[in-house]
């Protein structure tokens, strides 16, 4: 399994320009992660409880090809403005996989922000206030392709459990002026532990404002997503 888990990582890495994965601090041969590990790696970066949250292992990358398939089917391809779209949604579906990420929302679940691992230029700073984006409230971006997506609030709670498996809705988070959803895991170490400690920063300075946010470990998303029905059933066999 870790031999396929590795192959996985090089080419996310390299689908970003990240190739030197030492520098960039991932660990390339990553473990499966039970509940227990999962509560202890929330521990480590200090995430207050109400905030913790598990990305499903099957349904979200799957969800994602769907989302893709279904908007392709509605383009005319002879037209060059659709085939334009395509391109631009198949740079939609990268970005939306990739491993490190933050999402913003608004009141009305609308996305008004995101900003993921593939456009940070320094792997050594690992500098996520990418184009100062973080300079104001809400955060803001002038990278076209990061302003092309708007998937609602729903699309990512539909994949995204608690610590104990219980469903997550837009009913049984708190009400708050904006939301806040942070991709992050074990293997991608810096680059999750730099995002988390900007997140918090950001929001030490702007605690005047209503925000909720969910920090939402995706380690055994991505490692699902790569591996085939013997590994997934050695994983799900007793111990």
């Amino acid at each position: 399994m870790k031999k396929i888990i590795f192959l996985f990582l090089v080419a996310t890495i390299t689908s970003c320009n990240l190739v030197k994965s030492s520098i960039v601090g991932i660990d390339t041969t990553p473990e499966w992660l039970m509940s227990k590990d999962i509560v202890k790696e929330f521990d480590k970066r200090k995430i207050p409880d109400g905030s913790r949250f598990v990305l499903d292992t099957a349904s979200y990358k799957k969800s994602l090809r769907k989302n893709y398939i279904s908007d392709i089917e509605k383009l005319d391809l002879s037209s060059s403005n659709d085939s334009l779209y395509k391109s631009k949604l198949k740079k939609i579906v990268k970005d939306d996989s990739q491993p490190v990420q933050v999402r913003y929302f608004d009141s009305d679940y609308n996305q008004i922000f995101k900003v993921v691992n593939c456009y940070i230029d320094d792997p050594i700073a690992m500098n996520w206030n990418i184009n100062n984006c973080f300079d104001v409230f809400p955060p803001k971006i002038n990278i076209e392709d990061l302003n092309d997506d708007h998937k609602k609030l729903n699309f990512f709670l539909d994949h995204i459990n608690t610590v104990d498996g219980k469903k997550v809705t837009t009913e049984t988070l708190p009400k708050a002026d904006y939301y806040a959803i942070v991709f992050w895991n074990s293997f991608f170490k810096r680059p999750s532990r730099k995002l988390i400690s900007t997140i918090k920063e950001y929001h030490n300075k702007h605690k005047d404002k209503s925000t909720f946010i969910l920090y939402v470990n995706n380690q055994n998303a991505e490692i699902w997503s790569e591996i085939d029905s013997a590994q997934k059933r050695e994983i799900l066999s007793p111990l």
